[in-house]
């Protein structure tokens, strides 16, 4: 089985894009910021990283990890990336967030999100429950509809 994640925005505040299967959207993703792969922050160098390099992945059922819905394989220069349920790009170390809407400009803990996820935990268990123990997983971008700012 294969799931194409489609990236559709490019911006300073998150990563937007689609998961899609056979053509069909499974859900919206949310990850950090393009950044080249590079390390953001000194004490966890090769988490805090921007969103994935564009590749194709092999993704497990997560069972022993923080989240513990899924886990992205072998992605360069990261440890324990995951996807998971998250609002905000500051819950993501480098990985993806899964959700049904992205609402925009909301105050979320005393800080303004450009990009907040909405309905995250319940799309993650039901895909959790749906989707095989192992998949592969594309993630490339639409550049037709993908802005960059």
């Amino acid at each position: 089985m294969k799931i194409t994640q489609i990236r559709t925005n490019y911006h300073k505040e998150g990563t937007l894009g689609k998961w899609l299967f056979n053509g069909n959207r499974l859900c919206l993703t949310l990850e950090r910021p393009e950044n080249g792969n590079k390390p953001d922050n000194k004490q966890t160098p090769q988490n805090d990283s921007g969103c994935i390099p564009e590749g194709i992945y092999k993704v497990k059922k997560d069972y022993t990890g923080k989240f513990q819905y899924f886990s992205i394989q072998n992605v360069p220069n990261r440890f324990n990336i995951e996807v998971h349920q998250a609002n905000t790009i500051d819950e993501l170390l480098g990985c993806v967030a899964l959700g049904e809407k992205i609402v925009n400009d909301i105050k979320h803990k005393n800080k303004i999100y450009k990009f907040f996820l909405i309905d995250s935990k319940k799309t993650c268990d039901e895909l959790k429950k749906d989707l095989p123990e192992e998949f592969d997983l594309e993630i490339t971008s639409d550049r037709t509809l993908c802005s960059i700012k």
